[in-house]
């Protein structure tokens, strides 16, 4: 029996209004539709001859039943019956192509599976780039790969330059379990804006980056929609992450870190790491009502103190790139980071930490 798309579940439509950005982070706890919604565009392209590229973030994501599910709601909502058609050695090695009669409709692929096979997957035909659960939930383990946004990005800019329409849009969809991520970080999203607009309540909005990088729709639950499932199931528990905001300000991942915005008293400039076009100061002192011996912030302002980097691409004038004899260096603060007696001037800069700490 074919279901009616309605008014109170979410759309893309206004997402998607905005052409000239192809990046869009769409975020949201798991009522609302967000998957169904971007399902149904899949389905729309394949129908007018186009393709979708699905990311998952490990090969262990890409499940029968994650492939399926796409099928799935297809049928809910067309009343027809979709036979999918893929084969299961490249579903296991985490690249693998889905058809329907006989006809590409998308291609998944997991961004720890070898780059060059990855690539060599790219079509003309390209219409949508989907990137699902992009945000990790580090509280229940889960990891980022090293290095996951520039592959990304070296993966987006390929199927990107082979399509016959550019830029193909791209959406990112996630749940939020941290304000965090590294393609925020990328992107240049403004976290203090997202995680106001996720504190509101019963409205959903949109953020667009300055400079139209990016844009972010934060979705909420309608009022309509949450009596219609308690209606249905008076039991039904709610994804209760934007409920972690609401009372704490931050998100699930996000509740014990020290954030001090501004350079604290007595702390000075010990060193500094590269990051991107961004400087980190290391600041070392100590302050003994919150327990602290470091505060890293953003440096714009001219120093002369040594900026250590971790890879070539930041390896430029006046930087360092770390080594083995460097390292002995940095023990304090890792001594510090790890029994929680460092401060962070936002929360972007401590996700950051934790990525590098490995290296120190």
């Amino acid at each position: 029996m074919k279901t009616k798309l309605d008014n109170l579940h979410f759309s893309d439509n206004h997402a998607f209004s905005y052409n000239d950005i192809p990046i869009k982070f769409l975020i949201s706890p798991r009522e609302p539709g967000k998957s169904t919604s971007l399902t149904m565009r899949m389905w729309r392209l394949f129908n007018s001859g186009k393709t979708t590229l699905v990311i998952r973030r490990y090969i262990a994501d890409i499940t029968k039943k994650y492939i399926d599910s796409f099928a799935e709601i297809v049928e809910k909502f067309t009343g027809n019956k979709i036979k999918l058609a893929y084969s299961e050695s490249d579903r296991k090695s985490g690249i693998c192509d889905v058809f329907v009669n006989g006809k590409l409709w998308f291609t998944i692929v997991a961004l720890n599976a070898k780059m060059n096979r990855i690539k060599s997957c790219v079509t003309k035909k390209l219409g949508l780039v989907f990137f699902d659960e992009f945000i990790a939930n580090t509280f229940a383990k889960e990891k980022y790969i090293d290095g996951e946004a520039i592959a990304f990005k070296e993966i987006y800019s390929t199927f990107n330059r082979e399509s016959d329409s550019k830029p193909v849009p791209c959406v990112f969809c996630g749940n939020p379990y941290s304000v965090y991520n590294p393609y925020f970080f990328m992107y240049g999203v403004d976290l203090k804006r997202i995680a106001y607009l996720m504190k509101e309540p019963d409205h959903t909005s949109t953020w667009v980056h300055p400079q139209r990088k990016c844009l972010v729709q934060v979705i909420k639950l309608k009022p309509q929609l949450r009596e219609k499932i308690l209606k249905d199931n008076p039991f039904y528990a709610f994804d209760d992450s934007y409920t972690k905001y609401a009372l704490s300000g931050f998100a699930l991942n996000d509740t014990d870190i020290i954030l001090v915005p501004k350079q604290p008293k007595g702390f000075r400039l010990d060193y500094l790491f590269k990051y991107d076009e961004k400087e980190l100061g290391v600041f070392v002192g100590r302050d003994n009502d919150k327990n602290i011996n470091y505060w890293l912030g953003w440096v714009n302002l001219g120093h002369n103190k040594k900026v250590y980097c971790f890879d070539f691409k930041n390896f430029l004038n006046k930087t360092k790139l770390v080594n083995d004899d460097d390292k002995d260096r940095f023990i304090p603060l890792k001594r510090s980071i790890a029994y929680r007696a460092v401060a962070y001037q936002d929360v972007s800069i401590y996700y950051f930490i934790q990525e590098v700490y490995k290296k120190l």
